[in-house]
């Protein structure tokens, strides 16, 4: 078996557009990405030993793929798997971070953990700490160097425009820039695997699920945000799961915990801000725009 290793890893953070820069970095013929998005080698998969690790890159033609790497956004909270990434791979690892404003990454984490029911205060408390990014970067900084380190800002690298990103890690990489076809982004509004009690039947439609009524087939469609009901008792029950089901966009608990934490992230973002040298005031922007979408907690997402 070929030995080839990766020499760039995209290594956090969740919910910040890594989905799509994989999907898009995939169109690049230098680029050569594991055979999976997310290896989990050097954290959860690191027992599985380096065997199991090449096998993620024969795939690849290290001579046709100068750029080889793997993107899986949970390395960036562990101090062990830095060391690890060290001892595999070395100092020379080129680190790439997408990061986004930290409320509304951690919003959006706790809405695609919805389906363990556990979501709560505490919970949405702990992905805030994931959105804590200064520390976690400076020690990325202090061991690669921070001139083998990319962060990507996805409010403006990312979401106004994926070339601008795309173009920033071919530049970073030694590859060629390249014109690319927009990827798909993981929704965050509504959770691809939501569970709830009392909601014992699902679907899957386009890998996203939704729990409802026993023998009541509903097929929810995020981006067009429509409800189809294929069988059910009623005209009545039909109104009431589509305006239940479309009101789980907008009404999530956790949102007004955003808030309330916004103001004490604050002195995090400007931590990050004197780190990495970048006016962040994008981020600072954000409060009145999560607050319009503030409502009250329907009895479809009530605990």
């Amino acid at each position: 078996m070929k030995k080839i290793l990766p020499n760039f890893l995209c290594v956090g953070v969740e919910k910040c557009g890594t989905t799509s820069l994989y999907e898009l970095l995939l169109q690049h013929p230098q680029i050569g990405l594991s055979s999976h998005k997310e290896t989990f080698y050097f954290n959860t998969n690191w027992n599985r030993g380096p065997q199991w690790y090449y096998e993620r890159f024969q795939h690849l033609n290290p001579e046709q793929h100068t750029a080889i790497g793997e993107i899986t956004p949970s390395y960036y909270r562990s101090r062990l798997v830095v060391s690890r990434i060290v001892r595999t791979l070395g100092r020379d690892t080129k680190i790439i971070f997408m990061l986004r404003e930290p409320c509304k990454r951690a919003f959006s984490h706790y809405i695609h953990n919805m389906a363990s029911r556990f979501e709560e205060d505490y919970v949405f408390r702990t992905h805030l700490k994931t959105s804590r990014y200064a520390r976690a970067v400076k020690r990325y900084f202090n061991i690669f160097g921070q001139h083998n380190c990319l962060v990507l800002i996805f409010e403006e690298d990312f979401l106004p425009d994926q070339q601008i990103a795309v173009d920033k890690v071919c530049d970073f990489l030694g590859v060629d820039r390249f014109t690319v076809t927009a990827a798909h982004s993981n929704p965050s509004w509504l959770p691809r695997f939501c569970q709830s009690p009392g909601y014992p039947s699902y679907i899957d439609v386009e890998e996203q699920r939704i729990d409802v009524p026993a023998n009541t087939p509903v097929i929810y469609t995020h981006r067009a945000k429509t409800t189809r009901v294929l069988a059910t008792e009623s005209d009545a029950e039909i109104k009431h799961l589509r305006k239940v089901i479309e009101s789980a966009t907008t009404h999530i608990p956790a949102l007004n915990v955003a808030i309330v934490h916004k103001k004490k992230v604050r002195s995090e973002v400007e931590r990050l801000e004197q780190l990495i040298g970048r006016d962040l005031t994008c981020w600072k922007e954000h409060d009145q725009d999560l607050t319009a979408k503030v409502a009250p907690e329907p009895q479809f997402l009530a605990t």
